[in-house]
């Protein structure tokens, strides 16, 4: 716990955020008690069933009755609305500053007036009905 602490403490302002969890999940005692605590997206489509977990999902997007899944590894494309797939994520974890879009709170880098920004460099735009959402969060 002290190293954590410690780490917080010594943690380089101008360090981004997706950077700064992935050096806190990297810390010893942080990954015991995180990987008793992993969840996993499942999803059974067609004759398969996958296990995504949460911290690795960096975004969704819907395309009709579709939803793409983008991670760290892989895209998936699963016949599920974005709302169904949604329901099953955890809503302290991830944000959806659009009717198309959800992403996971780990990989935002920025976010501005119009347009949030992830770790993969890609933006996402923000609805006008979004926008005092997210001020919030």
């Amino acid at each position: 716990m002290k190293q954590l602490v410690q780490f917080i403490v010594d943690l380089e302002e101008n360090c981004p955020l997706h950077t700064a969890f992935e050096k806190i999940r990297n810390l010893p005692f942080v990954k015991t008690v995180y990987l008793n605590t992993k969840k996993f997206l499942e999803i059974a489509d067609r004759k398969q069933t996958y296990q995504i977990p949460f911290d690795e999902i960096i975004s969704l997007q819907a395309m009709g009755n579709y939803t793409q899944v983008f991670t760290t590894e892989k895209t998936y494309c699963f016949s599920c609305s974005l709302k169904k797939l949604l329901q099953k994520l955890p809503d302290e974890l991830f944000v959806r500053p659009h009717r198309s879009f959800a992403v996971n709170r780990m990989f935002v880098r920025t976010w501005g007036k119009d347009v949030l920004e992830i770790s993969t460099g890609e933006s996402i735009p923000i609805s006008r009905r979004k926008k005092t959402e997210l001020s919030v969060a």
